[in-house]
């Protein structure tokens, strides 16, 4: 219903909040049938009363364009594209301001929303092994400091480090 407010598609949206209000099965019937021919009849209410089309500017199709060639999501641009195609009519212009660049908005959030998660999915990976490579650097300077000190010390009595240089090559 975000996607077809009352305004702009009367029709989808009754249809949906009657599907939404009735249940699972309705909703299947709507997902099925219903959202095509209440989008349809939709359209054929706005070509009728020709309001839209009217209504439509230059500007309009100039900020269509825009978006054809600009917008950062894939779905927006294709169907902008689709709007201002060679044989596409201001009805198209028109359904595209109506339906098809939230819809098309809605799928492209839908996948950056993916792309961030699977991101967020390798850097948390790259993070856990980072981590645990850190860990063993750690323990093996801790290990090797630990060494450092007994060579340091050397037997009792050798004068520790000079000792240890003499005796074990450090």
């Amino acid at each position: 219903m975000a996607t077809h407010p009352a305004e702009f598609s009367p029709e989808v949206h009754a249809a949906a909040q009657y599907a939404t209000n009735s249940g699972t099965t309705a909703l299947d019937t709507f997902a099925r049938a219903s959202y095509a021919a209440a989008k349809e009849r939709d359209r054929i209410a706005r070509e009728a009363s020709g309001d839209h089309a009217a209504g439509l500017l230059q500007a309009d199709r100039d900020f269509v364009a825009q978006l054809r060639e600009h917008d950062p999501g894939a779905q927006v641009r294709a169907a902008a594209g689709l709007a201002l195609r060679a044989e596409a009519t201001d009805a198209d212009v028109v359904e595209f301001h109506a339906y098809d660049w939230a819809a098309a908005a809605s799928v492209d959030m839908q996948t950056h929303q993916t792309q961030c998660a699977n991101t967020d999915m390798v850097w948390r990976s790259k993070i856990k092994t980072l981590l645990a490579d850190a860990q063993a650097a750690h323990a093996a300077a801790l290990a090797a400091e630990g060494e450092a000190r007994e060579l340091a010390r050397g037997p009792v009595g050798t004068g520790s480090l000079r000792w240890a240089h003499e005796h074990r090559g450090i």
